[in-house]
């Protein structure tokens, strides 16, 4: 049932009902049974005329506690709706603690929290509860033995007439095996099953209620609310124990507080940044309420830390744990302690790199792509991408560098699955890798880990993965890097310029003429993607709509002048109007660069 089917049926129960049993209400912990009861089904029976007693029976012992629990809730209504301080208590969320409530109820004479058990039973059943609900909560949490707790109910029920509605995670209270198709229940279950059939009337199941739940959690949060959604938070993560979220959406909220105090230059990548802090946030708060012990130890690099391959939070769903987590973001869950501006600022820069890489450099590779997506190719067709890439590999700049760490993972899982030789392309990445290490950022590299479906295909990835850092970290001549001046290596180029020293030279290293050749035969996002080439490479932020830039060595600008004479002077009538478009705009940045600092 949806909230609004459940609300006029306990409306029925409350008006109709001739069985004399109570009815329970059945949803998983943190599926949103009290935000349930308090936004929905509470202002429902208000505004029908009747009143809602909610009570938790969350570390309640015995039975007698119920009715003390429930006649201190009613004298409270009672005492302050004859105050007319109900609606200022509302207004300001004060809380009625007990020693508060039984000063008020000692103006009229009881002392109600010295009263012993026998004497709140014969108050409690002097009490009107015509026209009330009795909603019990966290039925599965009560200390009170189950047989007694549905004897005491079955007596309200049965023989007062009252009206109760049971709360629970009854997957908790029932316990089962299933053997060869049977399923045997445990001699409590049972027991507990004979008695809720004489007290529990129905059994109803809270449908999906969490949508209205999480727009209501986002809405209290200013730096969450308008970035996110509801539907965002389901699509991405699934059903979620809410009190978790409400956790991760407090602490999110602080950190993004936190981080837009701070100046960053570069702003493309901040939106991504932001919803990576929040939904690795979420991630890693659903990791600690399951095993704090194990979640609460890093194991990514310096910045953040990929998915877990083996989605060992598998009931969050995929999406919501392959964003990254960031370090900082993981200290402060642990340690509570705000990051420096620095670490921000090295973390963002890190992230940024990371999202030139992820910027999808095997959709133009066919290769690439077979191997990524194995799972779903022909045998065939993975053995002749193996085939390509080895040959390709012969060449050190055929292939980017900074797929190499998910192509070794992928690789080393076709040979355990598939059972296909990749022995060469192994040898190929390690040899290249040499001396690249201030070329290849680890922790872009190897943002993935591996799951092996047994040890030796572990042990035989750990080994790669060794060797990979260490032929990194060797002293060996490494040459500039290069590529083939073919569009679709465009991607490429944008990532060495953006991870170059900005006091060297960068395009001028390059064969100016064939970069023209290149343009000549480049498409209008090939050259769209060229420019962001020089964004990357000398652009250092934006004020404004100003762009800000590096200053431009003068054999750089003698390179860019050649390319803005190509644009000027040529003949482009092969071009259509979308790529002369490209051209033009192209050419009004590479002027500006070259002005900025004259």
């Amino acid at each position: 049932m949806n909230n609004d089917e459940l609300n006029i049926f306990i409306k029925n129960y409350i008006e109709n009902d001739k069985t004399g049993t109570a009815v329970m209400l059945t949803a998983p912990w943190g599926f949103g049974k009290s935000y349930y009861i308090q936004n929905s089904l509470k202002p429902y029976l208000t505004k029908s005329g009747y009143e809602c007693i909610v009570v938790s029976l969350y570390g309640i012992q015995n039975v007698h506690e119920i009715s003390k629990q429930i006649y201190l809730t009613l004298r409270s209504v009672k005492i302050f709706d004859d105050k007319n301080n109900k609606s200022e208590l509302k207004s300001t969320g004060k809380a009625i603690g007990k020693t508060l409530l039984n000063f008020a109820l000692s103006k009229i004479g009881l002392d109600i929290i010295n009263f012993n058990e026998k004497d709140l039973f014969e108050i409690y059943e002097s009490i009107d509860l015509v026209g009330k609900l009795i909603v019990l909560e966290d039925i599965e949490r009560s200390e009170i033995n189950k047989t007694d707790l549905l004897g005491y109910i079955n007596s309200l029920t049965e023989r007062d007439y009252v009206r109760v509605l049971l709360v629970a995670n009854e997957d908790e209270l029932i316990k089962k095996t299933e053997t060869d198709g049977k399923i045997t229940y445990s001699e409590e279950t049972q027991i507990y099953l004979r008695y809720k059939e004489k007290t529990v009337g129905d059994t109803v199941r809270l449908s999906d209620n969490q949508s209205e739940a999480i727009k209501n959690i986002l809405s209290e949060y200013d730096h969450l609310s308008k970035a996110f959604s509801s539907e965002d938070i389901l699509s991405k993560v699934g059903m979620i124990n809410l009190r978790t979220l409400k956790y991760a959406c407090q602490k999110s909220n602080e950190i993004l507080g936190y981080i837009k105090q701070i100046n960053v230059s570069d702003m493309t990548y901040m939106k991504q940044f932001e919803e990576c802090i929040f939904f690795g946030m979420i991630s890693q708060s659903v990791a600690l309420s399951d095993n704090y012990y194990m979640a609460s130890k890093w194991t990514g690099g310096k910045y953040y830390k990929g998915k877990d391959d083996n989605r060992r939070f598998k009931y969050l769903g995929s999406t919501c744990i392959e964003h990254l987590l960031f370090k900082f973001c993981f200290d402060y869950l642990i340690d509570h302690e705000y990051p420096s501006e620095d670490v921000i600022k090295d973390t963002y820069e890190a992230y940024c790199n990371y999202c030139l890489y992820e910027t999808d450099q095997t959709a133009n590779d066919k290769d690439l792509s077979v191997i990524k997506e194995y799972y779903i190719q022909s045998e065939a067709d993975i053995k002749m991408a193996v085939e390509n890439l080895t040959h390709r590999l012969k060449n050190r700049n055929e292939i980017p560098f900074t797929v190499y760490g998910d192509l070794a993972r992928t690789l080393i899982r076709i040979k355990y699955e598939l059972q296909i030789d990749v022995e060469e392309c192994k040898k190929f990445i390690i040899e290249n890798l040499k001396g690249k290490k201030d070329t290849v950022d680890t922790d872009v590299l190897f943002v993935f880990d591996i799951s092996a479906r047994n040890t030796e295909e572990y042990e035989e990835y750990v080994a790669l993965k060794d060797a990979m850092i260490t032929s990194l970290n060797e002293k060996t001549y490494a040459e500039p890097f290069g590529f083939d001046y073919i569009p679709s290596h465009i991607v490429y180029l944008e990532i060495q310029a953006a991870s170059r020293n900005t006091k060297e030279n960068f395009i001028s290293k390059f064969d100016i003429g064939n970069i023209i050749k290149m343009m000549n035969v480049s498409n209008a996002k090939e050259l769209n993607d060229l420019r962001g080439v020089f964004f990357a490479a000398y652009r250092s932020g934006v004020n404004g709509n100003r762009n800000i830039y590096y200053s431009i060595s003068d054999d750089d600008k003698m390179a860019i002048k050649k390319i803005i004479d190509f644009i000027e002077k040529e003949n482009h009538d092969a071009c259509d109007k979308v790529q002369l478009l490209q051209l033009n705009i192209l050419k009004d940045n590479l002027i500006e660069m070259i002005n900025a600092d004259t």
